[in-house]
């Protein structure tokens, strides 16, 4: 798809096959080098350690229950209290994460090893891509390492990938569907055009149900690519775009001919994208969609302008300007998969995850044609060290070293306040199944709710039954119902209470203290 090769390239690397050959291998190793070292620094020890963002606790939660056959693909429940058929989003993540527990079990890993998945299938992708856009330089061809490496660099790669978020599974049906979509735009013929398409239909259509219509972008790819890499290819873009379309439209038709889709989606488009829209649900603003882009594309947007210094101080300002198209392309498909997001008021930042690997491809497209035009000297100096047996063996020790350390840290908390020897201990008491009572005036605690019932079933009702419950989270210094004793165990600064069998003797006149569980010991009534 990139255009011919400029003659300036070729000047500007003329030196010995060998040499090119030697040049490279070394800096193809060196790069793929980089992204493992980062992969493994970075992500894996993060995976390793127990604790989740809320959400992808939830996304894991809701996925465990299908497995357990706990709600449908098309009514899922998160708890019995707290969303017990769940229409927050479409189902399609939570169906593919249901079989990863089926298979694996219900440990905590079991999210982690799907949230891993979806990076490695995504950055799976982007070579190809890689090498459709640089199909006509085999100089560049074999330089898909830097698009990758530029887009682990994003600071929210690592924070997405550890947090199991839905968009990790969006962005990877999305890159799918433009990966389709550029083989639809390099088909000889229209039946060639239309069978991609129809293959990238159902990308998209499976990226609408993991995240809703953000999935939606990949349709802008063709026009995008016909303007931007060829002349005259804007009639195939939109030719390509209506069979995708049609595609889209069909395959939408077919699943909502059936009751329990109809139902879903209808009920996650009232709950959760028309009050988005609308302006009901506000989170963030929508200024936040620029403000995090530049934020996030900072060190691309460096290295672009370093890019540009240097071709023009080497005389090789045509190398850039040949690389132009496809980059832009590329960008262009970004700004559409992340800009639009500001018709909604709900905005976080991690919503423009999906977004990133068209600026990393862009970039690197951009910068991969100087940086191959530099060829360092044979023997000795910087060259010789990197391509070193010694050096690379040592690199490569060092990687394995380091999933090493992540796995010794499975087991361990991600962080300090995270209550995973709380929950332990509770497991003990509480059996699984069981609904416990909250306080009412307290605000909702999320990631409450998600670790009860993700790692032990419980449900915590905080509702107007919540003081007939048999276990009861009281918040110390303030009231809580009676004939309720104190078990001494604490969960997130509650203090766990058990239903007591017979009306006690003594009150605590409808108080706890944060002192009155410190010496109880459990199965003994608390007193003052």
């Amino acid at each position: 798809m990139m255009p011919e090769r400029d003659p300036a390239l070729s000047k500007a690397v003329a030196a010995p096959d060998d040499v090119l050959r030697a040049w490279e291998a070394t800096r193809n190793w060196w790069g793929w080098a980089a992204v493992l070292f980062l992969i493994a620094a970075v992500l894996l020890p993060q995976l390793a350690c127990w604790g989740m963002f809320v959400d992808g606790v939830t996304y894991a939660t809701i996925s465990r229950n299908l497995a357990l056959g706990i709600g449908t693909w098309w009514e899922p429940c998160y708890t019995e209290t707290l969303g017990a058929t769940f229409h927050e989003h479409p189902p399609l993540v939570f169906v593919i994460q249901s079989l990863f527990f089926r298979v694996l079990g219900e440990h905590y890993l079991v999210e982690k090893a799907y949230s891993l998945a979806t990076m490695l299938a995504t950055l799976a992708l982007i070579p190809p891509i890689w090498r459709i856009l640089a199909s006509s330089d085999p100089l560049l061809r074999k330089d898909s390492w830097l698009p990758v490496l530029l887009w682990i660099l994003i600071p929210d790669w690592n924070w997405a990938y550890k947090s199991n978020l839905l968009e990790n599974t969006t962005g990877f049906f999305c890159l799918l569907a433009f990966l389709l979509t550029l083989r639809a735009s390099g088909a000889r013929s229209v039946v060639g055009e239309a069978t991609w398409s129809a293959v990238s239909a159902t990308a998209i259509v499976a990226a609408l149900l993991s995240k809703g219509p953000v999935g939606l972008f990949p349709l802008a790819a063709a026009p995008i690519i016909g303007l931007a890499l060829a002349r005259g290819e804007l009639r195939r873009g939109i030719r390509i775009t209506c069979f995708t379309v049609a595609g889209v439209a069909l395959l939408m038709a077919a699943l909502i001919s059936c009751e329990p889709v109809r139902v879903s989606l209808h009920q996650y488009v009232a709950q959760q994208l028309l009050p988005a829209l609308s302006g009901q649900r506000h989170a963030g603003s929508r200024w936040l969609v620029p403000t995090t882009l530049l934020e996030a594309l900072t060190p691309m947007l460096v290295l672009l302008v370093l890019t540009l210094l240097v071709a023009k101080r080497h005389k090789r300002l045509g190398l850039v300007r040949r690389a132009m198209p496809p980059a832009l392309a590329c960008w262009l498909v970004g700004l559409s998969a992340s800009l639009p997001m500001m018709v909604s008021e709900k905005i976080r930042a991690f919503y423009l995850v999906p977004s990133y690997p068209y600026f990393a491809l862009g970039t690197g497209l951009f910068v991969a044609p100087v940086l191959a035009s530099w060829v360092p000297p044979l023997r000795g100096g910087m060259f010789g060290l990197l391509r070193a047996r010694r050096v690379r063996r040592l690199v490569a020790a060092g990687i394995v070293v380091l999933v090493g350390l992540s796995l010794c840290l499975i087991g361990t908390p991600r962080k300090e306040r995270e209550p995973l020897h709380e929950l332990q201990i509770l497991q003990s008491v509480v059996p699984r199944g069981t609904v416990i009572g909250g306080d009412a005036s307290e605000p909702p605690d999320w990631l409450l709710h998600a670790v009860l019932y993700r790692y032990l079933l419980v449900s915590l009702d905080t509702g107007g039954s919540s003081s007939n419950r048999p276990f009861y989270l009281a918040v110390p210094g303030k009231a809580f119902p009676e004939d309720y004793e104190n078990t001494g165990l604490v969960v997130r600064h509650r203090i766990v209470l058990k239903r007591s069998p017979q009306p006690r003797r003594r009150a605590w006149h409808g108080r706890v203290s944060g002192r009155d569980h410190v010496n109880i010991r459990p199965g003994r009534t608390a007193r003052r």
